[in-house]
């Protein structure tokens, strides 16, 4: 840490450290203040074209005088880089006050808004979009006064985005619909991102959350966020509609500028409202509210806990074109969970429970529930017995009929299993896919997996110009079930592209261009990434387990098939410009009928493989001889 910055700041500590740069605090000597200094990082500042665009750009900041935006007074050079010499602010970020206080009172949340919405405000009318609000952007002094900070910086990086490994435009969880596919980005967005913030800081976590990146750019797509008050109840309606309004995905269903958002705000807890939280020992009552009686619960509302978050429903196993076996066992053990629930009822009081439920029609007198209600319990009890054994003399008819209707479908599923292998090799896959889609209508119950795993394959022989909206589906579905796995981005835009070449053929649109523009993104960073030195034993990595997938492929059963196709995946994933793994591994598909999946990647060979390469004129003759 220097001592001195460009012979002006004295710096005093570090206050903070982030993928932008590092933060000091510093005393001007010249004028005897403390200020911040946000010295960035030499990566961002070694690019001359930013460092002009980007200085341009302060001196624009620069001149926004708003009480609520951070100012900025001086840029200055040092070393090979710069640093921005900003007003020191004594307090902490929204971030750190929800990290320790969420969920916060509407009217701390709603006075903070309001003073976002109007520094917004400001910056838009005087041509500025800031790009990253977020809570680690907004500083809040001990007074409750809110602060904007890192005004234009977000709009440089993102001419970054492809060239500077790990840094992104934005942050997902605060992005903008229109941002995250790369949009033309205005004061809306900003007000979008601000309506999370507020989200954020009543609930204790933000409107879409995910495993990674994509999967919450998505879900700002295509998801519509649960109403907060589902999370925190004491939230009030007018609140809540002014947050669900800056989340719209349609822009002009949003607000229209921050000043009429921050009207809203401010008249949502102008209504007289009950206590509902205590925020520093101090009651939110707004003025002239009748005051409620304290009790014991309404009294320690404030030391309760926040409702934990609801557990996330785990991902579906990804289905690949050989997983007949992963399917199987993933039902089975499903079927077990079941029955190990159903075996249990969850209404049933158990021995010694308190807080059991009154019946209906008891008097409502201290004495006479316990004189009768052993008695009363004894005659239900005598009851549900006698219930049980009348019901109990009806299964043996259910079951056979189940039985019967098992042996049916069993007989059917036998009987047309083997008349695919016949239907197919004449040609004839869409009567196979009719007669299976016939049983999986009529016997829902059996065999699921096996019948969908069944259907996918069938599916996937069918000719490009037959059905072309099935296999369109077939590829997008397959695309956002690799999604769901960062090691597997590289066959989703594969998968992807082949969807699009689909459906630009159809009707020219395609739904899944978000996804590509979102993975075009996070693709180039992860490129640039794999080329650098430090991982130059990518490659060595990729070409041993494509060696490996060989050896499973000389050993019979379909483990050591469903091995090989994922040692072909992994290969991809650590060197996705050996085309040699995407060749192998479309071989592999059209080697077991999987025709659409070896297209898919035939293509993609076609569209990125160097033009001169031996992988790129094999990927053509293959799909001249498949007639593609």
């Amino acid at each position: 840490m220097p001592e001195l910055i460009a012979g002006k700041y004295e710096v005093v500590e570090v206050i903070g450290r982030g993928g932008m740069g590092t933060v000091y605090k510093a005393v001007q000597q010249s004028l005897n203040r403390v200020v911040a200094v946000k010295m960035l990082s030499e990566e961002l500042a070694s690019d001359l074209e930013f460092r002009a665009r980007f200085q341009q750009e302060a001196i624009m900041v620069a001149r926004l005088n708003h009480p609520n935006i951070v100012a900025v007074y001086d840029i200055e050079p040092h070393k090979h880089t710069f640093c921005i010499i900003m007003e020191y602010i004594e307090g902490e970020s929204l971030q750190a006050k929800i990290n320790h206080g969420a969920p916060l009172a509407e009217t701390v949340v709603a006075r903070i808004g309001a003073q976002v919405g109007r520094a917004l405000n400001y910056a838009h009318e005087n041509g500025i979009i800031h790009r990253d609000i977020k809570p680690d952007n907004i500083l809040v002094t001990p007074q409750g006064a809110a602060k904007v900070m890192d005004f234009g910086i977000a709009r440089f990086l993102e001419s970054k985005f492809k060239t500077q490994t790990g840094v992104c435009m934005g942050t997902p969880k605060f992005m903008s619909p229109e941002q995250v596919t790369g949009k033309s980005v205005d004061a809306q967005s900003d007000l979008y991102s601000l309506g999370v913030c507020l989200y954020y800081c009543l609930t204790a976590r933000p409107p879409f959350d995910g495993e990674n990146a994509i999967a919450i750019a998505t879900k700002h797509l295509y998801e519509q966020p649960s109403p907060p008050s589902e999370i925190n109840t004491s939230i009030t309606p007018a609140f809540e509609k002014v947050i669900m309004r800056s989340l719209e995905k349609n822009k002009a269903a949003r607000y229209e500028n921050g000043e009429e958002m921050a009207r809203d705000l401010e008249a949502a807890i102008s209504a007289k409202t009950p206590v509902r939280l205590m925020i520093d020992g101090v009651k939110d009552i707004p003025d002239g509210a009748t005051h409620r009686m304290e009790s014991v619960t309404s009294s320690r509302m404030h030391t309760l806990p926040p409702e934990p978050p609801l557990p996330e429903r785990p991902p579906v196993a990804e289905r690949t074109p050989t997983g007949v076996r992963k399917l199987t066992e993933n039902a089975e053990r499903e079927k077990k969970a079941h029955d190990e629930t159903v075996r249990v009822n969850p209404g049933t009081a158990q021995p010694g429970e308190t807080g059991a439920a009154t019946p209906l029609g008891m008097p409502p007198l201290k004495g006479l529930v316990h004189r009768w209600w052993p008695a009363v319990g004894a005659a239900a009890l005598i009851m549900a017995a006698l219930i049980y054994a009348i019901l109990s003399m009806r299964p043996d008819v259910n079951t056979a009929n189940q039985g019967g209707a098992n042996s049916t479908a069993m007989a059917a599923y036998a009987k047309i299993n083997g008349e695919t292998s016949a239907l197919v090799s004449q040609g004839r896959v869409e009567e196979a896919c009719q007669q299976w889609e016939t049983f999986h209508a009529k016997y829902p119950g059996y065999e699921p997996s096996l019948v969908s795993e069944k259907l996918d394959w069938l599916t996937a022989q069918l000719p490009p110009t037959s059905k072309t909206d099935i296999l369109a589906k077939r590829r997008d579905s397959k695309g956002k079930t690799y999604t769901k796995n960062p090691a597997r981005y590289f066959l989703a835009k594969a998968y992807f592209e082949g969807a699009r070449d689909f459906y630009r053929v159809q009707s020219g649109n395609y739904s899944g261009d978000a996804y590509l523009a979102l993975l075009d993104r996070q693709l180039s960073a992860t490129l640039d990434k794999k080329r650098s030195p430090d991982n130059a034993l990518n490659a060595v990595k990729a070409r041993d387990l494509h060696a490996q997938a060989k050896k499973y492929l000389t050993t019979p059963g379909a483990e050591a098939t469903s091995a090989a196709e994922t040692c072909m995946m992994d290969a991809i994933s650590f060197d996705p410009a050996n085309y040699a793994c995407w060749l192998a591994l479309a071989e592999f598909y059209q080697a077991r009928g999987y025709a659409d999946d070896a297209l898919v990647l035939l293509k993609y060979i076609e569209r990125n493989a160097p033009p001169g390469s031996d992988e790129r004129q094999r990927a053509k003759q293959y799909l001249l001889s498949m007639g593609a």
